[in-house]
């Protein structure tokens, strides 16, 4: 009977989190590799018979010495076949060992099982024993290596302590799903759904985790009892004018521009689009330069970068 080693973690995190994370391509890039190693993955398809194709290249002095010393690349292309996807339950998948001198290549199989705990996401990674002692220690090693990493990925998803949670009436899932649609790293969390004799109809959203650029957010359809106000706004800074020309787009529709960068979406949220180069002008900006920088985002709704530039510098 074939030996196997199962590790196991409970992450204070969604079960989602945890999926997304071993089975999207940013997901896997941002923690799968030992320490000093770094993974690219060139294609993803994830199910049964579905492969993951990556390379993994040491990107450290040190362990490249080690590659080196052992007769291996420093840089391993590799393979693997899913046999089994149940969505935020279990994911099984084959991974050929053939990087190994002197090894016949054989495939290992390596299942992740998921179940929700009072104390988060219970995490079980059961591997195949390798083909010595010495290896399955360096492979068990290895993958305690990456699930310190997983966890930081986890604790960086999860963000801070302090999430703002936004009041609806009725529309928590639709604006959570819009607003996460907006941005790149955009995800939906978990969702608590109101039962029979409640203040919503059986089966509408009561709270939606969901994390935007990193922070994390709750949405709670509580009813009409409360508005949103311009007193509280949520700011973006934004890479360049394009970025701010898009979201100022979808956040407008269905809202109404307001002054010197802030909106309201349909929703009745406040934002305020700011881009980097407007908070480096105001950092590092000297002299008149400044006064006049404001005194034309006092005219704007939407800030536009090359004219304030403009206004900063006289012209």
């Amino acid at each position: 009977m074939k030996k196997r080693i199962t590790l196991e973690r409970t992450y204070r995190a969604s079960i989602e989190d945890v999926w997304e994370l071993w089975t999207t391509k940013d997901g896997i890039e941002s923690w799968w590799g030992p320490d000093g190693f770094a993974v690219t993955v060139s294609k993803i398809d994830v199910r049964v018979g579905g492969e993951l194709h990556y390379a993994m290249a040491a990107i450290e002095a040190d362990k490249i010495a080690f590659m080196e010393k052992a007769g291996m690349p420093t840089v391993t292309e590799h393979v693997i076949r899913y046999t089994e996807v149940a969505r935020n339950e279990r994911l099984a998948y084959l991974h050929p060992v053939d990087f190994v001198p002197g090894v016949t290549a054989y495939d290992v199989e390596k299942r992740v099982e998921l179940s929700s705990t009072a104390a988060g996401v219970r995490m079980a990674l059961t591997i195949d024993a390798m083909h010595d002692e010495l290896w399955t220690q360096r492979a068990v090693a290895g993958w305690e290596m990456e699930l310190g990493k997983l966890e930081a990925r986890l604790t960086k998803v999860r963000g801070s302590k302090i999430a703002p949670c936004l009041w609806f009436d009725g529309q928590a899932e639709e604006a959570a799903r819009f607003y996460s649609s907006l941005f790149a790293d955009g995800a939906i969390g978990a969702i608590g759904r109101y039962g029979e004799g409640m203040p919503f109809p059986a089966g509408t959203a009561m709270m939606v985790e969901f994390t935007l650029a990193g922070q994390r957010f709750q949405a709670l359809n509580g009813g009409p009892q409360y508005k949103f106000t311009e007193a509280i706004s949520l700011s973006v800074r934004c890479t360049d004018q394009a970025e701010v020309d898009r979201l100022w787009d979808a956040l407008t529709t269905g809202g109404k521009e307001s002054q010197c960068g802030w909106l309201v979406d349909r929703y009745g949220v406040s934002w305020q689009l700011v881009p980097d180069a407007f908070v480096e002008l105001q950092r590092t900006g000297k002299g008149p330069g400044l006064g006049r920088m404001f005194q034309a985002m006092m005219g704007m709704k939407k800030l536009d970068v090359a004219a304030l530039e403009k206004a900063y510098r006289g012209e």
